[in-house]
């Protein structure tokens, strides 16, 4: 994996930021434990979208970050996480935290 950019470990760290003050679950959450509570999974896989949006990173550099085996896993994850925003009236649980999210992380960057 090449070295993390400065700013792209800035970008990663108020995306963390962000997602523990709208869900207020522990970071250690997405990029080091894999638990399988409901919650937890939406929450890193809006991370992994975001992870993908918000930087540089490949899609392996965000599979090695959130320990997972291979980069297919982050394409199917921004995949289900694109859904979710189309079909907002279908997910709307997922869909506030990904709106509160994104709000956030756009007022600390304003």
């Amino acid at each position: 994996m090449r070295q993390e950019s400065k700013i792209d470990r800035e970008i990663r760290e108020t995306i963390l930021e962000c997602l523990e003050d709208v869900v207020g679950i522990p970071r250690e959450y997405w990029e080091q434990k894999r638990t399988k509570k409901k919650e937890e999974v939406i929450v890193r896989q809006i991370y992994i979208y975001m992870l993908c949006e918000l930087t540089e990173k490949t899609r392996q550099e965000i599979a090695d970050i959130c320990r997972l085996k291979y980069h297919t896993s982050v394409i199917r994850t921004h995949r289900i996480v694109d859904v979710w925003k189309k079909q907002k009236e279908n997910y709307p649980y997922q869909n506030l935290i990904i709106t509160k999210a994104f709000e956030k992380y756009e007022q600390r960057n304003s």
